[in-house]
C-alpha cells in the first residue's frame, strides 16, 4: 500500500492476501471446531458434575416406545408419569397441577403440569427469598416423538435437580417445571403463570430445542438484561451467546414458553438446540438422532447457570439493555447498551484519523475514499442481491427444496465464493482510482458508519461493526500509512473472531430461505480481504479463481438441497368425511411444490388435483385433492343450551361433543357473526389489544385440543343477530385402513407431519 517512507506502492505483492485468507481460514476452522458440544461425560462422571450419559439414559426411559404424545393424548400422560417417577426416584414430591386454558386464535385444552420443588437454605425466620425456575415441556408435535424437542430439556433439568440435591441446600429455593401443551401455544406456560407459585420465582432458565444438534445457545433474555449477563458470564464455563440473537429474536414471530414468562415481566435466560432442523416437529426427532453431547452443553450450562442463581441476591435492581457475546466460546464480553453509540463514534473517530494520516502522506485522496465507500456499501446490497438470485437460481435446477438440506456444504462454499466474488470484485475494480490505501479507508468508513447506525438502531448488533472499526481505526492511526497491511491484518482477525461463528449459527437458524442475509454476511466478512486483494500484483487472478470455485460448487448444489429421507418434505394426509354431501377425500398438504407434479407412486395412488383443503381454510390455501370412499363415522354433535338476545350481543351457549371420541373438536363461524367475547368451559378466550377475536381468514375458529367424552361448552357474545351458519369438525389422529395404499405410496423423502381422521357437518345456529 505505501512503504514506510511514504511512497505509494500500488502493487506490493499478494502475500498479504495470502497472510489474510489464511487468517480467516484458521478462524473459520476454530469457530467449527468451538461449536462443537463437547464431549458427554460418562455416567460414572462425579456425582457433583453433569453427566449427559446419566441424563441420555433417564431420557431414553422418557422416550418409552418413542411414539408422538400431544396434549391430552394417552401418551402424553403416559409420559408425564415417567417424569413423576424420576422425580420420585431422585428424593422429590412432585405434584400434577391441572388447568384448562386458552390462547389468542381460540385454542383451548387441559394442560396436566409437573412442579417440583427444592426448599432454599434461608435461616429459620428469615423472608423466603425469590426462587429459581426451570422449565422445560414434556409434550410433543402430533407428528413426532419429540426426544430433543422437548424431552432432552426435560431429562437436563431431571440431571440439574439430582445435582442440586448434592452438597447444602442453596440459598434460594429452585422450582422445576417441566409442563404441558407447549406445542398448542404455550398453554401450559399460560396455567403456570396464574397459579401462586408463579409469584415465587424470581428468574427463568428455559430449556427448548428447534432441531437435535449444536450447542446450547443462550437465545434470549428479557430486554432489559444488564443485570443479568455478568451472573451468566461469570457461571458458564463453555458460552455460546450473544446479544444479536435476543435483538434478532424479538423481532420474529417466534414463541417458546419463556414468551410467556418474560411478558410477565420474569427476567431469564432461554437456551435451545438448533442444528439439524430438518428434524424438527417431525418423526425425525427420535432417540437415535439425539445428541448427547448437545445434551451434555445445553444442560452444563444451564447447570452451572442454575447453580449460580440459587446463590445470587434476585431482587436486582432494574438495568437497561447490555451488549453481549462469547469469544469462540472461550467467555463472554459485555458492556452497558449505553455505551454502545459513544463506542460506535469513537470507532468513526479512531478510522477517520487513520484515513486523515493516509490523505496526507498522499496514500489516498478523499474523493477516492468516498467512492470506495459507496462501493463498499453497493458491495453488501450486491451480495445480498446474489444470493437472491442464487436462490432462485437453485430452486430452477431442482435444489433448495427444504429449509435445512441434509448436506450443506457445497452450498455454503458455493454462496460464500460468490459473495466474496462480488464484493472483491467491485472493490478491486476500484484499486485503480483509489488506491489501495483508499480502498482501506473506503472499506473501514463504511464499517465505522455501519457501527454508528447499528449502535442508534440494532444495539445489540453493534459490536459485529463498532470493534472491528475501533482495532482498524486503531491500528491505522496508530501505525500511519506505512502499516496499513498490517491494521488491516487485525482488523480481519476481528472480524474473524466475531463474524465466522455467526455465519455458520446464523444458516441453522434461517436455512435456505435466509439466503441472501447469509449472502451479505459472507460478503461482509470478505470485505476486510479487499484492500489486500486490491494491493496484490494480479487482483484479477484471484477474483478468477473464486468464480471458477463459485461455479463448480453450484453445480453441486441441486443435487444435495433436494428433498430427501434425511431432509424431507413435510406432508399431512387426511381423510375428510364431509358428513352433509355423505362423501369422502383424500387431502394431501404440506411442502409441496406450486405447479411440481406429485410424486408418481401418489399420483398412481389415487386421481389427485389441486383444490381446496376445506372449506373453512385460507382462500388462497391449495392442497392435492382426491375423492375417497365414504366411511361410516360418526359425525359430531352440538347442542344449544341457550340463545339469549341481550344489549350487548346475542348469548350463545353452545355443547360440543364428539361421539366418536375425537380429541380435537372445532366450532368454525364466519367473521359476519361478529363475534365479540367467547369462553369455553371456565376459560376466557384472549382477545387482541384492540379487544377483538382474532380470526383465521374468512373464520372465527374456536377449538377444543382435549374434548372430554361429554363434550365441551362454549358460550359466545355475537353481534349480529341474524342465523350463523357454519362448520362443526372434529380430529383425530391416525388413518383409515382404507389409506393403506396412499401410505404406502408416500415416497422417502415425504414424512407424514400429523396425518389424520377428519369429520365435519354444517351447523346453523
Amino acid at each position: 500500500m505505501v512503504e514506510p517512507g511514504g511512497e505509494v506502492n500500488p502493487r506490493k505483492g499478494s502475500g498479504g492476501l495470502i497472510v489474510g485468507l489464511l487468517v480467516l481460514a484458521a478462524l473459520f476452522a476454530l469457530a467449527v471446531v468451538r461449536m462443537r458440544p463437547p464431549s458427554a461425560k460418562p455416567a460414572d462422571a462425579p456425582e457433583t458434575e453433569f453427566s449427559a450419559r446419566r441424563a441420555g439414559a433417564v431420557l431414553a426411559e422418557l422416550v418409552g416406545n418413542g411414539e408422538p404424545h400431544p396434549v391430552g393424548s394417552a401418551a402424553n400422560a403416559a409420559t408425564r408419569e415417567r417424569v413423576l417417577l424420576a422425580f420420585r426416584r431422585l428424593g422429590y414430591e412432585p405434584e400434577v397441577v391441572p388447568g384448562f386454558v386458552c390462547r389468542l386464535g381460540g385454542a383451548c385444552t387441559t394442560v396436566q403440569n409437573v412442579v417440583a420443588r427444592l426448599a432454599g437454605g434461608a435461616p429459620a425466620g428469615a423472608p423466603t427469598p425469590k426462587a429459581v425456575l426451570l422449565s422445560a415441556h414434556y409434550d410433543s408435535v402430533p407428528s413426532g416423538p419429540g426426544v430433543s424437542d422437548d424431552l432432552t430439556g426435560v431429562a437436563a433439568i431431571l440431571e440439574i435437580a439430582r445435582l442440586m440435591k448434592v452438597g447444602p441446600a442453596p440459598a434460594n429455593p429452585v422450582i422445576f417445571l417441566i409442563d404441558d401443551g407447549e406445542e398448542a401455544g404455550l398453554l401450559g406456560a399460560e396455567a403456570f403463570v396464574r397459579t401462586p407459585t408463579a409469584k415465587e420465582v424470581g428468574v427463568v432458565i428455559n430449556l427448548e430445542a428447534r432441531g437435535t444438534t449444536g450447542p446450547g445457545l443462550m437465545f434470549q433474555t428479557q430486554h432489559a438484561n444488564g443485570a443479568w449477563i455478568p451472573l451468566f458470564a461469570r457461571a458458564v464455563s463453555r458460552p455460546v451467546a450473544s446479544s444479536v440473537f435476543v435483538s434478532i429474536y424479538e423481532q420474529l414471530p417466534n414463541d417458546t414458553d419463556y414468551t410467556v414468562f418474560k411478558r410477565e415481566g420474569l427476567p431469564g435466560f432461554n437456551f435451545a438446540l438448533i442444528g439439524d432442523a430438518e428434524r424438527y416437529h417431525a418423526p425425525l426427532d427420535n432417540l437415535a438422532n439425539s445428541s448427547p453431547a448437545s445434551l451434555q452443553h445445553m444442560g452444563e450450562s444451564a447447570f452451572e447457570l442454575a447453580r449460580t442463581l440459587a446463590g445470587a441476591e434476585l431482587d436486582r435492581p432494574a438495568k437497561g439493555p447490555a451488549v453481549f457475546f462469547d469469544v469462540l466460546s472461550f467467555g463472554v464480553v459485555r458492556w452497558p447498551g449505553g455505551a454502545t453509540l459513544p463506542l460506535a463514534v469513537l470507532a468513526l473517530l479512531a478510522v477517520g484519523l487513520a484515513c486523515r494520516k493516509a490523505w496526507s502522506a498522499g496514500a489516498a485522496s478523499l474523493g477516492g475514499s468516498l467512492v470506495a465507500l459507496l462501493g463498499a456499501l453497493v458491495a453488501i446490497v450486491a451480495a445480498a442481491g446474489i444470493g437472491l438470485v442464487f436462490i432462485n437460481a437453485e430452486k430452477i435446477a431442482g435444489g433448495l427444496a427444504v429449509a435445512w438440506p441434509a448436506e450443506t456444504g457445497a452450498l455454503l462454499l458455493s454462496l460464500g465464493a460468490f459473495a466474496a466474488f462480488v464484493v472483491l470484485g467491485i472493490l478491486s475494480g476500484l484499486a485503480r482510482t483509489a488506491r489501495p490505501a483508499g480502498v482501506w479507508t473506503g472499506v473501514w468508513l463504511a464499517w465505522a458508519i455501519l457501527g454508528v447506525a447499528t449502535a442508534v438502531m440494532v444495539p445489540g448488533a453493534s459490536y459485529l461493526f463498532v470493534l472491528p472499526a475501533l482495532v482498524a481505526g486503531l491500528a491505522g492511526w496508530l501505525g500511519g500509512p506505512g502499516r496499513l497491511r498490517l491494521a488491516a491484518l487485525l482488523a480481519l482477525a476481528v472480524v474473524g473472531i466475531l463474524w465466522a461463528p455467526l455465519a455458520l449459527i446464523f444458516f441453522a437458524g434461517l436455512g435456505t430461505p435466509g439466503l441472501a442475509v447469509i449472502a451479505a454476511v459472507f460478503g461482509l466478512i470478505a470485505m476486510p480481504l479487499a484492500p489486500l486483494h486490491a494491493d496484490a500484483r494480479r487482483p484479477a487472478l484471484w477474483v478468477g479463481a473464486i468464480a471458477l470455485v463459485a461455479l463448480v460448487a453450484a453445480f453441486l448444489v441441486p443435487a444435495t438441497t433436494r428433498a430427501s429421507a434425511a431432509a424431507p418434505l413435510r406432508t399431512t394426509l387426511s381423510y375428510h368425511l364431509d358428513s352433509d354431501a355423505g362423501a369422502g377425500r383424500w387431502i394431501l398438504a404440506g411442502d409441496l411444490a406450486p405447479g411440481r407434479p406429485l410424486p408418481p407412486t401418489l399420483a398412481a395412488a389415487a386421481p389427485f388435483t389441486v383444490g381446496q383443503p376445506f372449506p373453512w381454510s385460507f382462500a388462497q390455501a391449495k392442497a392435492a385433492v382426491a375423492p375417497a370412499p365414504p366411511l361410516p363415522l360418526v359425525v359430531p354433535t352440538i347442542e344449544v343450551l341457550s340463545d339469549e338476545p341481550r344489549p350487548d350481543g346475542r348469548h350463545l351457549s353452545l355443547r360440543l361433543v364428539s361421539p366418536r371420541g375425537a380429541p380435537s373438536i372445532t366450532l368454525h363461524l364466519p367473521v359476519a357473526a361478529n363475534i365479540r367475547s367467547a369462553r369455553m368451559a371456565d376459560a376466557e378466550i384472549p382477545q387482541t389489544k384492540e379487544g377483538k377475536i382474532p380470526t383465521r381468514g374468512d373464520w372465527f375458529t374456536f377449538q377444543c385440543l382435549s374434548t372430554p367424552p361429554e363434550g365441551i361448552v362454549l358460550d359466545l357474545v355475537a353481534g349480529s343477530s341474524g342465523p350463523i351458519d357454519g362448520y362443526l369438525v372434529d380430529r383425530s389422529l391416525g388413518l383409515p385402513p382404507a389409506a393403506r395404499a396412499l401410505v404406502a405410496a408416500r415416497p422417502a423423502e415425504m414424512i407424514p407431519d400429523g396425518d389424520a381422521i377428519v369429520v365435519s357437518r354444517k351447523v346453523h345456529l
